[in-house]
């Protein structure tokens, strides 16, 4: 039960380490 309430976090967590790493990216490309 605990797990289904992680998962959106999770989630979340990752879809921002990918838009920081695309901004970091776009900065210094």
């Amino acid at each position: 039960m605990i797990l289904l309430r992680l998962y959106p976090l999770l989630v979340w967590r990752r879809q921002v380490q990918v838009r920081t790493a695309r901004l970091v990216s776009s900065v210094r490309g």
